[in-house]
């Protein structure tokens, strides 16, 4: 499965990705038959935008333990 989200600036993209990863987290937790572990690769144009997403998923609660930064 892949998601794209693109748009420009200041229309919520990091604030929805954030949503997403929590979501998808949550989803994890469920206990579910055949469950694959969840992997999550973030791509973004400058490394601002990436710290910045990084930055928002710590503040919403994110464990900095489930994710590397590149």
């Amino acid at each position: 499965n892949v998601v794209l989200v693109q748009g420009p600036p200041g229309t919520g993209k990091t604030y929805i990705g954030v949503q997403m990863v929590k979501a998808m987290l949550e989803l994890e937790k469920k206990p579910l038959s055949e469950c694959r572990p969840l992997r999550i690769l973030c791509l973004c144009y400058t490394n601002h935008a990436l710290d910045s997403f990084l930055l928002d998923l710590i503040k919403a609660g994110v464990p900095k333990n489930l994710f590397i930064r590149l």
